[in-house]
């Protein structure tokens, strides 16, 4: 039962992550001018720029897709939808954290002190 505990709440819980990103993502997705890959690729450049030097460069970048950006118009009812992937998701975050905390209770309260 332990591993069960274990492996579910960890599962649910990373999957409510990737969820929660996903929604993110189509909340979002007017705000940038890129499908999925374009956008990592954009992520990953904008934050290597940022974090080893290259302020500058980066933000000439981002204001050059801003721009790029502005031409997109907002769908909504896509937004709509990345909200209600981003609330599922932490609701599986929570549900993971509940399992998770219940594993933790069982080891540290009742195995610990031969209640169990």
């Amino acid at each position: 039962m332990k591993a069960v505990l274990e492996i579910t709440g960890a599962v649910l819980t990373l999957l409510g992550v990737v969820i929660g990103v996903y929604g993110t993502y189509l909340m979002t997705k007017f705000s940038h001018p890129f499908g999925p890959l374009g956008f990592t690729i954009s992520m990953a450049r904008t934050i290597s720029g940022m974090m080893f030097g290259e302020r500058e460069n980066t933000k000439r970048y981002i204001e050059i897709a801003g721009k790029f950006a502005a031409l997109k118009e907002q769908d909504k009812g896509e937004s709509f939808v990345g909200l209600h992937w981003v609330f599922f998701g932490f609701f599986l975050q929570t549900l993971g954290a509940i399992l998770i905390m219940i594993d933790v209770a069982w080891l540290n309260v009742c195995v610990e002190r031969h209640l169990c």
